[in-house]
Parts: C-alpha cells; sequence; structure tokens
C-alpha cells in the first residue's frame, strides 16, 4: 500500500516496548533498506540477529565475517535471517560449504527451526 512511513512508526513502536522483538527489528531494518536508507536500516537488521527471538546466541557471532577466502579448518556459523522457507531452502547450502572442507559448520536459526535446521546435511 505504500504507507512506509505509518509502517516504520509503528515497527519502532513495537521495538521501543519489546526491544527483543527480532521479527520487528529485522522488518524495520529490511523496509528501510528496501527504501535506500542503508546508513539507518543496517543496524535494526543486524540488530535481530542477536536478539533472544533467534537461536544464535550473541556470544555465537563474535567472530570475522568471512569475505572468501580459503575455508579450509575455519569455522563457520550460518544464519538464517529471513523467514522460515528462506531459512529452510537456504540450509541446503551448508553441505556445499561443508564440502569445501572447513572444520565445523553450525546454522543459527529461530528457536523454532533449531531442531529442524540441526538434522540437515553437512550441519554440525
Amino acid at each position: 500500500m505504500g504507507r512506509f512511513e505509518e509502517w516504520e512508526r509503528a515497527l519502532r513502536s513495537t521495538i521501543e516496548v519489546r526491544p527483543d522483538h527480532a521479527d520487528a527489528a529485522m522488518a524495520l531494518g529490511s523496509s528501510l533498506l528496501r527504501r535506500g536508507r542503508y546508513e539507518v536500516g543496517l543496524a535494526p537488521y543486524e540488530r535481530c540477529l542477536r536478539t533472544a527471538g533467534f537461536a544464535s546466541a550473541p556470544n555465537l557471532l563474535r567472530g570475522d565475517r568471512w569475505e572468501g577466502d580459503d575455508p579450509r579448518g575455519l569455522r563457520f556459523l550460518v544464519v538464517a535471517e529471513h523467514g522460515f522457507g528462506d531459512a529452510i531452502q537456504a540450509v541446503r547450502y551448508a553441505t556445499v560449504l561443508t564440502a569445501h572442507g572447513p572444520k565445523s559448520v553450525l546454522v543459527g536459526c529461530r528457536a523454532p527451526l533449531a531442531r529442524l535446521l540441526s538434522e540437515a546435511a553437512g550441519i554440525d
């Protein structure tokens, strides 16, 4: 409907009341990024990865981001950051990563998906 400002106000209100609301943080970040507001959109989008609503606990996100170098011997945390369907579809790429010899491949996801995704091929 194009009512982005109204949507943004509602999301910010939700986050004010519940700072740990991962879905609201991701939706706000996505909305801002979609409208080209990168400087302000990236923070709430990435912040949702560090909230209690995600199974990827904050202490797992201490490492560096992978920049495409040789994965052999490295440990990876693959974060399923979008909807459930996207996470289920994307987890298959862990097998591709595993074939290149990392030390381990872990997946961080929303709590309701943890059990399902933990059974995926290539996941430690």
